[in-house]
């Protein structure tokens, strides 16, 4: 294969595929049949300047096919136009740059049958429709990495899946609408039915991140059970709410709306929450977390809300809870701020 300016690399093994997408067309899908690597199922990709960068395996036959060891390391590349797709094991990478051009192509992407992926480092950029900068149908961890999404979702989890971010700084610009979506958003958290993924709760934790929506709400959750552990991040929403848990097009209608426990810890929220007459949320705040905006102003919605003593909530909307749990029995810690807050359809007092 003739080398050029962008070198995509592609890693196989049994049991495992690593798919590598230019512009949205599909090189490589298939198993490796070297049985020395079953019971060491796990690729490693870094980016080491010291080495150079070895030849990336013959890709000339776009329908699948193509063969290589089970363990590589391709080193001293210095950007991959190209989306990884992992199925099963573990896939380690480090340091990388990845771009993608097309429509359909996730920067960091599991496949059918889980696994995990542990990305540290490096940049990873998507800039085409139904694009999110990670696409995740297994357990997905990155720190200290860039990610950056210009049209798509920054990060979907699907089914039982999840995705955790730690000092990682994820910008997103969701400005163009793929498939069922009628939406615009961040981190979104369903389960599409396809049988890509196994129904079950997702999961989405960040620490120390910074969270830029730059159009659409932060956080959109369908069809699935969520659970979504913030710590100590900077959130930005420059344009939607901060979440929204609704019915959509996935699903059975009447049954397919979002079931979310959100749990804030040092960390500070604004923006509006809206949960529709299917969905739920339970919610708590500790360690001097704070929340300013309003929660199920429609009181459409089933919310549960539990307050630390040292954390509060200011209101900007009128706010309809089931059940209030607060350390601080004084309430000191809820700025009404004009507005009115219910708890179970009875007026809250202070």
């Amino acid at each position: 294969m003739k080398q050029s300016k962008n070198i995509v690399i592609v890693i196989l093994s049994v049991l495992l595929a690593i798919s590598v997408s230019i512009n949205g067309v599909l090189l490589v899908n298939s198993n490796c049949s070297n049985q020395s690597a079953a019971n060491n199922s796990s690729e490693n990709l870094s980016n080491n300047p010291g080495t150079p960068p070895g030849e990336p395996p013959d890709m000339n036959n776009s329908s699948g096919g193509g063969n290589t060891n089970s363990t590589a390391d391709y080193s001293g590349a210095t950007k991959y136009d190209s989306s990884v797709k992992k199925s099963g094991g573990t896939l380690n990478a480090q340091n990388l740059t990845v771009t993608t051009q097309g429509n359909s192509s996730a920067a960091i992407r599991s496949d059918r049958g889980g696994g995990t992926m542990n990305i540290e480092g490096g940049k990873y950029t998507t800039n085409g429709q139904g694009s999110p900068a990670i696409y995740s149908t297994a357990k997905v961890q990155v720190k200290k990495a860039q990610l950056t999404a210009t049209k798509s979702e920054g990060v979907v989890i699907e089914g039982k899946n999840s995705v955790s971010l730690t000092d990682t700084k994820l910008t997103d610009t969701n400005n163009t609408l793929n498939g069922n979506s009628t939406t615009y958003k961040n981190i979104f958290i369903y389960q599409s039915m396809s049988g890509d993924a196994s129904q079950g709760t997702g999961n989405f934790v960040a620490k120390n991140c910074d969270i830029i929506t730059n159009k659409g709400d932060t956080f959109y959750i369908t069809n699935t059970q969520a659970v979504i552990k913030l710590t100590n991040n900077r959130l930005v929403n420059n344009d939607g709410d901060f979440m929204r848990i609704e019915a959509a097009k996935w699903g059975n209608s009447g049954s397919n709306g979002g079931n979310v426990t959100l749990q804030l810890n040092k960390q500070s929220v604004k923006g509006n929450i809206v949960v529709d007459s299917i969905s739920t949320l339970k919610m708590s705040l500790t360690n001097k977390s704070s929340y300013t905006g309003s929660i199920n102003k429609k009181n459409k919605g089933k919310v549960t809300l539990t307050l630390s003593k040292n954390s509060s909530i200011k209101l900007t909307g009128d706010t309809y809870v089931k059940k209030l749990t607060d350390e601080d029995k004084t309430l000191s810690n809820i700025d009404l701020n004009g507005y009115k807050m219910y708890v179970n359809g009875k007026l809250l007092k202070k």
